[in-house]
């Protein structure tokens, strides 16, 4: 929530406007420090810097992963995939809401957020 409300409402691993996300450039945007754009802080940047929001990738104790899904999965569905976190965002033109859910023990199980 924080680095959106910095980023002029950007979810954190948003390319250009809200098309795509890359899970790569979401550990990269909570784990660097970046300007108002989401590009790496330089000296002298017109914004920042922000960040860093988290010391480095976190690792989901339930399944030992780190990998995240770059799509949506509610929570009690199963990921598309074998991941330890879903990122709650819509591909399509309406952008989710940048919410991260675990997965469970077999790292397919969407946890809900409670």
């Amino acid at each position: 929530a924080l680095y959106k409300l910095q980023h002029t409402d950007k979810l954190p691993g948003a390319g250009s406007g809200t098309t795509w996300v890359s899970s790569s450039q979401f550990w990269t945007d909570m784990t660097t420090q970046t300007d108002g754009n989401g590009a790496a802080f330089v000296a002298g940047a017109a914004s920042g810097p922000y960040g860093p929001y988290m010391q480095s990738v976190a690792i989901n104790p339930l399944n030992n992963a780190s990998t995240v899904l770059d799509d949506i999965a509610l929570p009690g569905s199963t990921a598309g995939g074998s991941c330890a976190y879903v990122y709650d965002f819509d591909k399509s033109a309406t952008p989710g809401t940048g919410r991260l859910y675990a997965t469970g023990l077999d790292a397919t199980t969407v946890l809900t957020g409670q």
